[in-house]
């Protein structure tokens, strides 16, 4: 949902064209969603990996097949952890500058 309006606003913004509809009367509210799926996902998902796998550390009396799931539950947590961190940290800012860009763009035809 969030993606492809950020997308309209996007193309709008380096385009012209029609205006994208607000969505949801601001992107505040889908963000707002995307946030707490994001906070779910580090309170429960991850917590409970690290609780079961004992923080990706394999006992020693472990067969190699387990060290390279451990291994696997790792990476996992790190891409999950970079996808939050871009999406935070640079795609939901930028997205918010946009929409209060377009929002008071005005064209020469709009005067």
């Amino acid at each position: 949902m969030i993606l492809p309006y950020i997308r309209e606003i996007d193309s709008y913004h380096r385009n012209g064209g029609i205006k994208p509809a607000v969505l949801m009367n601001s992107i505040d509210n889908p963000i707002s969603l995307v946030e707490y799926e994001h906070d779910f996902v580090k309170q429960t998902i991850l917590r409970n990996l690290h609780n079961l796998k004992s923080d990706y550390q394999v006992p020693e009396d472990e067969i190699d097949i387990f060290s390279e799931i451990y291994d696997q539950f790792g990476q996992l947590e790190e891409k999950i952890c970079e996808h939050f961190k871009l999406v935070s940290g640079i795609l939901i800012p930028k997205a918010i500058e946009l929409e209060i860009i377009i929002n008071h763009k005005r064209f020469a035809y709009d005067i």
